[in-house]
Order: C-alpha cells, then structure tokens, then sequence
C-alpha cells in the first residue's frame, strides 16, 4: 500500500475509540520529544510541592547514576512520574545491549505493576541487536 492510499484509508475511516495501543503509542512517541518534557516539568514545578520536588529530583540523580542492568532493574521497581519515566527510558536506550535481556526475561513473568509499566515503556525503543533479540522474543512466545 503506498503512502498517498494509507493515509486516503486512514481519513475515510477514523478511530472511533482509543485503544490501549493507540494510547500507549501516543505516550511512546511523546515520551522521549525534550520540549514536550520541559513543558512538562515547568508545569509540574507550579503544580507540586517543594518536598515532592525535591523526591523527583532525587530519583532523576538516582537515574542517571545507574551503571548496571541490575540497578536499572531496581529503578524500574519505582514508581515514577513522567520526567522520571522519560529519564529511566533514556538511560535503558543508552544501555540497551546490556539492560534489554534482564528486563525482557524480568518482564516475562513479572507481576510487579510498577516494573510492567516501566518496562512497557522503555520496551518499545531498542534498535541493532537489543531490537533483534526482543524480536525474537515476541516471535518465541507468539505474540
């Protein structure tokens, strides 16, 4: 299908709901857009209190000084607000080759919500061989 017929189908029939792909997609691609994120944490700074503030700054640190897939995998434990998030999925895009296996093997059996959400995050974004091995992950478990 080429272009010019995709988006002549998409506009003769509009997504009457939003599904949770849709949303989740719409997160994915606002996620990592830096403007977006500095509008973001400018209104978060109005809206939060200091002490709440100061814990997401406190986080953010945490974030970026993780060296290892295991203490990502301790981050992904938290709960986390958008900056945050963004940070977190930032940090495993920088570390995919070594952080994707142990979070793709974690998010296999996990029942933890707040690691499935972040990992649901930072999941989507790998490239090279990270890219490679989620695929044949899904491929291996038929999704």
């Amino acid at each position: 299908m080429k272009k010019r017929e995709l988006i002549k189908f998409l506009k003769e029939h509009p997504q009457k709901e939003m599904s949770v792909a849709a949303l989740a997609d719409f997160q994915f691609r606002i996620l990592l857009k830096d403007d977006f994120n500095k509008e973001v944490e400018k209104f978060s700074d109005r809206m939060l209190p200091a002490e709440r503030l100061k814990e997401i700054a406190e986080t953010a640190k945490s974030i970026e000084a993780v060296q290892t897939p295991e203490e990502l995998l301790q981050i992904m434990l938290k709960s986390m607000t958008f900056s945050n998030l963004t940070t977190m999925a930032k940090k495993a895009l920088a570390m995919q080759d070594e952080a994707m296996p142990p979070i793709v093997n974690r998010y296999k059996d996990s029942k933890h919500a707040f690691f499935i959400e972040n990992a649901s995050k930072s999941l989507p974004m790998p490239t090279g061989n990270s890219a490679n091995r989620m695929q044949s992950f899904i491929d291996s478990i038929g999704v």
